[in-house]
């Protein structure tokens, strides 16, 4: 919002906009005060305020938000430095996923509350690329018959103080 409380606006014009119920070619999506205000049908060259994005030739599409994920462009959820969370969330943005939840490992208890403090310390201070929106707690409590690929040395019963 700017000083006059007027809100800035955003139109993705002349791309194949694809929604829930229909896909629109060409379509035009409004975003008013960074929220979608209209899906249409057909393309729009200008707006109240604000700026036009071309979308010829693209899909405009929802962005994903991805629940359960370690690591990606070399780095891990249980590196617990800024840098990777940062490293991680420029990746997915550029390919589609707009929010995440870092995903962490059975692992030691220092390992893991380093991690949950960094995605904390990260969350704070934003991201230029996908929203961090919390911490997947993966482990360290599972039954061994079920653990899957979790490391059975890091598996401990469940602890209400941990």
């Amino acid at each position: 919002m700017s000083a006059q409380g007027s809100e800035s606006e955003l139109i993705i014009s002349g791309g194949r906009v694809v929604t829930p119920l229909e896909i629109l070619e060409p379509g035009t999506v409004v975003v008013k005060g960074g929220k979608i205000a209209a899906i249409e049908e057909g393309a729009s060259q200008s707006g109240d305020e604000g700026k036009v994005i071309n979308a010829e030739g693209l899909t405009v599409a929802p962005g994903l938000i991805d629940i359960h994920v370690h690591g990606a462009a070399s780095h891990d959820t249980m590196d617990a430095t800024p840098e990777a969370l940062e490293e991680m969330a420029l990746f997915f943005a550029r390919h589609g996923v707009t929010s995440f939840l870092p995903t962490t490992m059975t692992a030691s208890r220092e390992g893991i509350l380093a991690a949950v403090e960094n995605i904390a310390r990260c969350m704070e201070e934003g991201s230029d690329g996908a929203e961090i929106l919390g911490v997947h707690l993966e482990g360290p409590y599972f039954n061994l018959e079920k653990k899957g690929a979790q490391p059975a040395s890091q598996i401990r019963p469940a602890d209400p103080e941990e």
